[in-house]
C-alpha cells in the first residue's frame, strides 16, 4: 500500500506538484493498472463503483481524472457515450492511443476538473464519474459545483476514494517480527490539507510521489451536500476471503475499509437551499 509522508503541503504548490507528478508517473500507472497488477481496482472499487452508477447504456457520461481511459472503457463497454478529461497529458495521450488502436467512441480531453464545469453547457451529461481522483486532486468544492452544473436534472455523480480512515497523516500497519499485519495505527484524522504521498509497491515498474488530499467523512458529506446534492449511496468495498487469500495486498483491506464509495443526485426539480443525505450506508443505490 502506498505510505504518507510528514508534513502537509501548502495548497497552490500542491496543485502544481500534483499535475506534474501525475504527468511524469504516466507510464508507471499505465503499466501499473493495464497489465492487471492494481488487484484493488479490478476485484474491489472498480466493481462497487460501477454498482454505485448504475445502468449507463446510452448515457452520456463524464469520467473525471480518467487517466489511461481504464474506467473509460469499461463505461464504453457498457454502452455509454463516454467523455474521458484527465490534466495529465501524459496520461491523456496514453488514453487516446489506445482509443486510437481500438475506437469505441470515447472523446478524451486534457482539461483540469476544476474548469470542467465551465466547458460545457449546463445539463449535459445524464451520469459523471471519478475512480479513484479526486483525492488527488485540488479543488474539490469547485469540482462538485462544476459537475452539479453539468449534470441535467436527476443525473447522478458516482466516486471511489481512499477511505478517510486511512487517507490521514498517519496510516500504517504494525508488523510482527514475520512482517505479518497487526493492528492498523492511525492519527492525526482532523489534520486535512495535502500531503506526500509514496507509491511503493513491488509491483510497481518504479517508486514515485504524489500529492494526495485528505478530509474527513464530515469534510466529504458537507461539500457534497454544499454543492446540492442528494447522498443516496455510501458503500465501503472490501475483498471476499478467497480474493484476500490469493492477493497478500488485499489481507489488510478485508479487515478494515480502504475504500469508499458514494453516489450523490441532482435533484429532479429546482432544489431547496442545499442538497441532503438521504442514505448513509447501504447496499444497492436508490433514486427518488
Amino acid at each position: 500500500m502506498p505510505r504518507r509522508m510528514e508534513g502537509r503541503l501548502p495548497e497552490v504548490r500542491a496543485a502544481r506538484l500534483a499535475r506534474a507528478s501525475w504527468n511524469r508517473a504516466a507510464d508507471i500507472w499505465e503499466d501499473f493498472v493495464e497489465r492487471g497488477k492494481d488487484f484493488s481496482r479490478d476485484y474491489v472499487h472498480a466493481p462497487a463503483l460501477l454498482r454505485a452508477l448504475g445502468p449507463v447504456r446510452g448515457l452520456r457520461v463524464l469520467d473525471i481524472g480518467c487517466g489511461q481511459g481504464y474506467f473509460t472503457r469499461k463505461l464504453a463497454a457498457r454502452g455509454a457515450r463516454v467523455v474521458g478529461i484527465d490534466w495529465s497529458p501524459g496520461m491523456i495521450g496514453r488514453a487516446m492511443a489506445r482509443e486510437g488502436q481500438r475506437p469505441i467512441g470515447i472523446e478524451y480531453l486534457c482539461l483540469d476538473a476544476r474548469r470542467a464545469g465551465d466547458r460545457w453547457s449546463a445539463g449535459s451529461f445524464d451520469r459523471a464519474v471519478a475512480c479513484m481522483s479526486l483525492m488527488d486532486s485540488p479543488g474539490l468544492d469547485r469540482i462538485l459545483r462544476g459537475v452539479y452544473r453539468l449534470l441535467r436534472p436527476g443525473g447522478r455523480l458516482a466516486f471511489s476514494i481512499t477511505h478517510p480512515l486511512n487517507s490521514s497523516r498517519v496510516s500504517r500497519w504494525e508488523r510482527d517480527e514475520v512482517g505479518a499485519h497487526g493492528a492498523r495505527v492511525l492519527d492525526r484524522y482532523f489534520d486535512e490539507g495535502a500531503v506526500r504521498l509514496v507509491w511503493r509497491q513491488a509491483r510497481l515498474k518504479r517508486l514515485f510521489t504524489v500529492p494526495h488530499w485528505h478530509y474527513t467523512l464530515e469534510t466529504y458529506f458537507r461539500k457534497i451536500c454544499g454543492a446540492g446534492f442528494q447522498i443516496v449511496h455510501v458503500a465501503e468495498p472490501r475483498p471476499s476471503a478467497e480474493q484476500a487469500r490469493l492477493y497478500t495486498s488485499l489481507e489488510g483491506p478485508s479487515r478494515i475499509p480502504f475504500w469508499l464509495v458514494i453516489a450523490a443526485e441532482k435533484a429532479p426539480s429546482k432544489p431547496r437551499g442545499r442538497g441532503s443525505l438521504r442514505l448513509l450506508l447501504g447496499g444497492a443505490a436508490r433514486s427518488g
